[in-house]
């Protein structure tokens, strides 16, 4: 059993700390050009096939299934410390992976959220999105909740059958970055939208398809006008 997968840094703090299973389906951010944000800078953007994902799902399931966290028709040892350390004993690997922890601190806290990394999932074709969500729910029934960013000019350019195929396969909440309600900062710090912009792009009836979150950044409200802000997420959800 191959239990290498490919994991990012970053994910909402809403996301629970170390509690969401972070499964990366794109690497990096599409835009990357927000002065504000580094978390991307310097490394490029790329999607990753479906196949590759759910192979990522199939070794996280193996560890699980290793530490006795879900069922599996071979015998394994009982969970706990002993576990982990004849794990890493069999795979001395897993050891420097910057992954097992977050999977340990998963398995610990539940398993019942997942984030879909990295910056703008929703980027990747619709039919592709929609198999990795069906595999990643029916190899941990456990999941309650995912979670994933989205750019507002993305969700735009999805329709509401798209979006909502997304949403039967699983996808529930979706952050979405305002940053700032002063048109004049967000183009500063390189947005590509003016307000009245993101406001006309976003989907007229997607307040009915997910769980949304919006974004500020206070760094920038301190820079910007405050008076604004309070009003574009009540806009966004009922355009």
């Amino acid at each position: 059993m191959d239990y290498s997968f490919e994991t990012g840094v970053y994910r909402p703090p809403s996301e629970g700390g170390s509690s969401s299973l972070l499964l990366r389906v794109t690497r990096n951010c599409p835009w990357n050009n927000c002065t504000f944000c580094g978390m991307y800078k310097g490394k490029r953007f790329s999607k990753r096939p479906p196949d590759e994902v759910k192979g990522d799902i199939d070794a996280i399931a193996g560890i699980a299934r290793s530490l006795g966290a879900i069922p599996s028709d071979e015998p394994s040892i009982a969970p706990g410390k002993k576990t982990v350390e004849s794990l890493l004993k069999e795979i001395p690997s897993l050891g420097s992976s910057i992954g097992l922890g977050m999977v340990l601190e998963w398995i610990h806290s539940g398993m019942k959220t997942a984030f879909l990394q990295d910056a703008n999932s929703l980027i990747i074709e619709t039919d592709e999105l929609v198999e990795i969500l069906l595999y990643l729910r029916k190899t941990f029934s456990s999941i309650e909740r995912v979670t994933s960013y989205a750019r507002a000019r993305t969700l735009s350019k999805k329709s509401l059958e798209h979006l909502k195929a997304v949403k039967r396969a699983g996808l529930d909440r979706l952050h979405v970055g305002l940053e700032t309600g002063d048109p004049e900062l967000l183009k500063a710090v390189g947005k590509v939208f003016r307000m009245k912009t993101r406001c006309s792009q976003a989907p007229r009836p997607r307040k009915q398809v997910f769980n949304y979150r919006n974004i500020g950044c206070p760094d920038l409200e301190e820079k910007g006008s405050l008076s604004n802000t309070p009003k574009i997420p009540l806009r966004l959800l009922t355009l």
